[in-house]
């Protein structure tokens, strides 16, 4: 990897840090202030920091060349974006499904699962295993296959971070994933299409 990817690298790392925990701390409940709740979670704050600026790093530094490489416009990028969701939710699903089902990624997983009710910045706390199979891997499928720029693909990861930050947020208890928090036996999927379709759909109760 040439000097000059590497800071494009690193720079997006911290971009990606800075833009996780300034929508993790405006999702905060009212009233609940980020010092507290730094001094109630440090443990998961610091395991989550390591998940951005260390592991992303590892797992990204190999791919970051291949797609400095691309020279696909932006035409392409509309054009292959269905594709890429479609790669995102299908390898999302089939990951945080075998998460549960093997017992030996079980073990990854736990450290994640320990968050019954989840909190914003809970988004990112899992096992470095755990964020390299479901938070990154699922995410640079398609732009790895599909001959993405390394820019675009980091838009991507960046949408992909906000999304799941607002999955965990405070008072989500009616949301897809946060239900799944609640009874670990579905609501894999990102939404609730491929949990229909594989029939792991776990009803929502709106009226929490």
């Amino acid at each position: 990897m040439c000097t000059s990817t590497g800071l494009v690298l690193l720079s997006l790392c911290v971009a990606h840090v800075l833009l996780y925990w300034t929508a993790a701390c405006l999702l905060l409940p009212r009233g609940v202030h980020v010092a507290s709740i730094y001094a109630m979670h440090k443990h998961s704050a610091h395991r989550v920091l390591y998940n951005q600026l260390v592991v992303n790093l590892i797992f990204l530094g190999p791919i970051a060349p291949w797609l400095a490489s691309s020279d696909m416009g932006t035409a392409w990028h509309v054009a292959s974006l269905p594709a890429v969701l479609v790669l995102l939710e299908a390898a999302f699903y089939v990951a945080h499904r075998a998460m549960h089902a093997v017992p030996w990624l079980r073990r990854f997983h736990a450290v994640h699962h320990e968050w019954h009710k989840t909190l914003p910045f809970s988004a990112l706390d899992c096992h470095p295993v755990e964020h390299v199979v479901c938070n990154l891997a699922p995410v640079v499928l398609g732009p790895v296959l599909l001959r993405w720029s390394l820019p675009h693909a980091a838009v991507l990861l960046g949408v992909a971070t906000l999304n799941t930050v607002w999955a965990h947020r405070s008072g989500a208890e009616a949301s897809h994933h946060s239900r799944h928090h609640l009874d670990p036996r579905g609501n894999y999927g990102i939404s609730a299409t491929t949990d229909r379709l594989f029939g792991t759909l776990l009803r929502v109760d709106t009226r929490e």
